[in-house]
């Protein structure tokens, strides 16, 4: 192969199977290494929202996937004379060409690969494995289970206990497909982890770092998904393997049966602002939120001249007669039980 359009600059003799190539103009770290390794459909990158295809205009943009082929194209044989086209689905235009092939013959062929995705439902608290490794001897084995300990561990603490689900149900979703596509741009749930989950979001009206990944995916798309070749699918399944799946389950398990859900893509989540956040501000932050405080007028009020009149309110005898006008000069206290009446 070359690289930079330079023949000279790295040949490589290669024989076998290949697929999914793809190439980066960054350093690809360990963790989306692994991630690529265990799925030959990913090619997630940790932060999509500034190293993702589409995206021009962030800094440290350029850092992205720049070539993406997939054996998953019309075109599978080769030409008359023996070359083929694997199309560059990053949209840049990097095709790469095959020569030399039988011609006219099947070049594509298809193979049974098993891999791994990433889920979609990480709102959910499930697994599919049901063996739990809870200790490990050898650190580097403790690295990868999310609840393992050195061992020996004796015991399961209450917050870590696995409670197993007897509920069976066999959904399509309309969106199973786009999701897995979407989750195919992640090397991990990292970014959506913060992105949704973060505490300042609780008063906010949207997710911004969704809305930002979500706009750079759909440039993959090149029209509106006809949603109801899914439906006429499901109306064929439901009528021919309900019956046959209910009475293969066991008798504990409770089948809910086979159920045809809309919902909405990872990238759209529906979210509720919460109004509170005005209890962690001042009085004046509350009344004019954008800081555009009123001008403050000053007036200048006229002298007004104020006579204080005393009257007892009991039998008392008092240190002041009643009626007698009190001066500011004259009178340094008045009496407890002395009623006073302010005239402007």
């Amino acid at each position: 192969m070359y690289l930079n359009a330079n023949p000279s600059s790295t040949f490589t003799k290669f024989t076998g199977f290949v697929t999914g190539i793809k190439f980066f103009s960054r350093f690809v770290t360990e963790k989306e290494w692994l991630t690529h390794a265990k799925s030959y459909t990913n090619y997630g990158v940790s932060n999509p929202k500034i190293n993702y295809n589409f995206e021009k205009l962030e800094s440290g943009s350029f850092e992205r996937l720049v070539l993406h082929t997939d054996t998953k194209q019309k075109t599978k044989e080769s030409d008359s004379l023996g070359n083929i086209r694997l199309f560059d689905f990053s949209k840049n235009n990097l095709h790469f060409e095959g020569k030399n092939f039988p011609e006219s013959s099947l070049v594509l062929k298809p193979t049974r690969v098993n891999y791994e995705v990433l889920s979609d439902k990480f709102d959910i608290n499930y697994s599919k494995n049901k063996v739990r490794i809870r200790s490990f001897q050898d650190e580097k084995n403790k690295e990868n289970g999310y609840y393992s300990e050195f061992a020996p561990v004796h015991e399961i603490i209450t917050s870590e206990e696995s409670i197993d689900d007897n509920r069976l149900s066999l959904d399509m979703s309309v969106m199973k497909g786009v999701n897995r596509n979407i989750l195919n741009a992640f090397s991990s749930l990292d970014i959506l982890e913060t992105g949704i989950g973060s505490p300042n979001l609780l008063f906010s009206e949207n997710y911004p770092v969704l809305e930002d990944i979500r706009n750079l995916y759909f440039e993959n798309f090149t029209e509106k998904i006809n949603l109801s070749k899914y439906r006429d699918l499901f109306k064929w399944i439901d009528n021919s393997f309900t019956e046959v799946v209910y009475s293969i389950v066991p008798r504990t398990t409770n089948f809910l049966g086979i159920n045809f859900i809309y919902e909405s893509h990872v990238l759209e989540r529906h979210k509720y602002k919460y109004l509170h956040d005005n209890i962690y501000k001042k009085s004046l932050e509350r009344v004019y939120p954008e800081g555009e405080y009123p001008e403050v007028l000053d007036l200048e009020l006229p002298e007004v001249n104020v006579e204080v009149i005393a009257s007892e309110t009991n039998g008392n005898a008092s240190s002041l007669a009643s009626g007698e006008r009190l001066e500011n000069s004259s009178v340094k206290s008045i009496p407890s039980k002395t009623m006073i009446t302010i005239i402007i």
